[in-house]
């Protein structure tokens, strides 16, 4: 009985310890587009632009702590605030204008992340 004892622990460490080495990381992938959500978290996408407006795609990873999340234009100041706890993608539609810098920044605790884009490298990719 005993060596059925210890070959039944000896076989369920064995397992245990093969699922740990053997686990990976799942992608995490910015729903419909495709791309990968970096380690960062603040990933910033350009989706787009009409003659009035810019579409962005933010992801927020928040993790287990609260992050604080604002866009900011350069000549208006703050235009959207919020704190998030959570994981979150959203899609921000921004007035355009010339001239226009746009900064993305998130705050985590001491650290800072930030994605900016201005009217010069929007302008590369005929936005502007």
């Amino acid at each position: 009985m005993k060596t059925i004892k210890s070959t039944a622990i000896a076989i369920m460490t064995i397992l245990l310890l093969n699922n740990s080495v053997s686990a990976g990381t799942i992608k995490n992938q910015l729903p419909d587009s495709g791309k990968e959500i970096t380690a960062e978290p603040l990933a910033v996408s350009f989706l787009g632009a009409d003659a009035d407006y810019l579409y962005f795609q933010v992801a927020v990873t928040a993790g287990n702590q609260k992050v604080a999340f604002e866009v900011r234009d350069k000549e208006e100041g703050s235009l959207y605030t919020n704190y998030y706890s959570k994981d979150n993608v959203k899609i921000y539609k921004i007035e355009r204008r010339e001239g226009q810098q746009l900064d993305f920044n998130l705050k985590t605790g001491k650290q800072q992340f930030s994605w900016s884009f201005s009217d010069k490298n929007m302008a590369s990719l005929n936005i502007f």
